[in-house]
């Protein structure tokens, strides 16, 4: 594949990420549901970690415990960080930090 065609692929992915009018949606993906597959408008609840102790015990203390329900706000125009609102908060978190929590949908609950 030509580097033009890359491009064109890569902005197409983009421009539908930033797109205000796309409806919510879960990306594909393998194993156990992670906040990092959520999109923003999602919502969803916690239900476990799969992080170093040092990484989930400062998700703890700031809130992000087991049963939290949680929103996907935005994501940054790279994906990374992902704003989320929690207990009436916003929070933001780096995209290896998302993928290690593990949430159920609230199509799920």
């Amino acid at each position: 594949m030509n580097p033009i065609d890359l491009a064109a692929g890569f902005f197409s992915s983009f421009v539908l990420r930033l797109n205000p009018n796309r409806s919510a949606q879960i990306a594909p993906h393998d194993g156990p549901l992670t906040l990092r597959d959520l999109a923003p408008g999602s919502h969803g609840r916690v239900t476990g970690f799969d992080l170093p102790a040092e990484k989930s015990h400062r998700l703890l203390e700031m809130g992000l415990t087991t049963g939290t329900r949680l929103q996907v706000v935005r994501l940054a125009p790279l994906g990374d960080p992902i704003e989320i609102k929690v207990r009436g908060y916003h929070l933001s978190l780096r995209k290896d930090e998302a993928a290690g929590i593990h949430i159920e949908t609230e199509k799920t609950l």
